[in-house]
């Protein structure tokens, strides 16, 4: 297959019509084999965590409130050399992509006071064989672990092919009381383990792939993209390349049989980034807002990742509602929109999220408007700064809520076409 645009086509086609994770044995380029598709389906998600997709966003909840520390251990299995970056079957995806792009790579970095370690996902525009252009968000953790710096380089590691947890963990900004490496061996049930990198840091995780180990040059910049980002644009929406930082591999290294992973992004079912970024940003914004409020039921982040609908339970006062509003606003800063709605709702069917916005909505009094609030800088109708809106679509509470009580046919959920009409009728009609 070809890594311009034909892997990128397979792997949507395969995401969308819910197929399987997908080995491309032979990538004209490379001869290393690539791997996609790993966490495009929900049920491959719960397969990553050994539980059921029902039990899914709960189990995830669970284990991240017992977040276990790694552990130290002398040196990687990733040990034999990479000639150069090109060498890495990286695909280009897009029409307008810039290039190709590292888009699977989780970046280890420790906070240059603190110490405390931050997984992260960053595209990276290779440049030349051991360079690549990599886009820091400005709101991101690795941005401000950066700024920290000063002007001195900062050292990462950049690791490809992990356990889908790693994955789950990096795609979230998560806050800075949760350390983001105990998440991940929360999810897992033990902890990472990790080896040291060229300067003595324990950053390297020991069973990836393969690591790429290196230092982000804050002084030096290039021109980096376009590149078809998860909000479905190019970018912030815009076409013209950004000045990126350059981040330089001083030592790159592999398994002796190596897979390389590919993650393809967009904001529908058919990109596997959707499946465990939502997930993610589901169970942290889910964990949060049951710890300030017990009426939280649940949570769903639409594939979009600026739309988020929170399930209550009881008769919630309208101050508690604007609270909680409030609250997933501050802690996951994708949100444009949060829809309150009743335990009746079904959070995960989109049309019984706009029936009860339709049917349950004065915009006079039950819309509200959070002014001027932090957004990420991928939306590209706001510029890192825009007012927010919460929609309380629940029913009234009291006497005044008999009027929106839900119709319903007795017998329905056990109701079977096939007993009523046979085989030759449905056929002939």
């Amino acid at each position: 297959v070809d890594a311009r645009h034909e892997v990128a086509a397979v792997l949507k086609r395969g995401a969308e019509e819910e197929g399987p994770a997908l080995l491309f044995e032979r990538v004209k380029g490379s001869k290393i084999p690539l791997v996609g598709n790993v966490l495009a389906a929900r049920r491959r998600l719960a397969m990553a965590l050994g539980t059921s997709v029902a039990d899914l966003l709960e189990a995830y909840r669970q284990r991240i409130e017992k977040p276990i520390l790694p552990i130290r251990v002398e040196q990687a299995i990733a040990h034999e050399e990479i000639p150069d970056l090109f060498s890495l079957p990286m695909i280009i995806a897009h029409e307008r992509d810039a290039g190709p792009y590292i888009t699977a790579g989780v970046v280890f970095a420790s906070h240059p006071r603190s110490g405390k370690m931050n997984l992260s996902l960053h595209r990276m525009c290779p440049i030349n064989g051991r360079e690549a252009a990599i886009y820091i968000g400005a709101t991101s953790d690795l941005a401000e672990y950066c700024r920290e710096t000063g002007e001195r380089s900062f050292p990462v590691v950049v690791a490809i092919g992990l356990h889908p947890a790693f994955l789950m963990v990096a795609s979230t900004k998560f806050p800075a009381a949760m350390d983001e490496m105990a998440l991940v061996g929360g999810l897992l049930g033990e902890g990472v383990p990790l080896a040291q990198n060229h300067r003595g840091q324990w950053l390297v995780p020991a069973e990836a792939e393969i690591l790429l180990e290196g230092e982000i040059d804050l002084r030096r910049t290039v021109a980096e993209g376009p590149f078809g980002e998860y909000p479905g644009y190019y970018g912030g929406g815009t076409l013209k390349p950004r000045q990126s930082p350059v981040i330089c591999f001083t030592r790159m290294t592999c398994r002796s049989d190596p897979v390389y992973q590919t993650v393809i992004t967009g904001p529908t079912a058919g990109y596997e980034s959707t499946y465990f970024s939502c997930l993610s940003k589901e169970a942290m914004l889910y964990t949060l807002l049951a710890r300030i409020s017990p009426a939280v039921r649940g949570v769903n982040v639409l594939l979009s990742r600026y739309m988020a609908m929170v399930q209550v339970k009881g008769d919630l006062g309208s101050e508690e509602a604007v609270r909680i509003m409030r609250e997933a606003f501050s802690n996951l800063e994708y949100l444009k929109y949060v829809i309150l709605v009743d335990e009746d709702v079904n959070l995960n069917d989109p049309m019984d999220v706009l029936w009860a916005l339709s049917t349950r909505v004065d915009p006079g009094k039950n819309l509200h408007l959070f002014p001027q609030m932090k957004m990420e800088p991928l939306d590209p109708s706001t510029d890192g700064v825009c007012d927010k809106v919460g929609f309380d679509a629940r029913r009234p509470g009291g006497i005044s809520g008999e009027g929106f009580l839900r119709t319903r046919i007795p017998g329905y959920e056990g109701t079977r076409l096939q007993d009523y009409i046979g085989e030759s009728k449905r056929d002939e009609t």
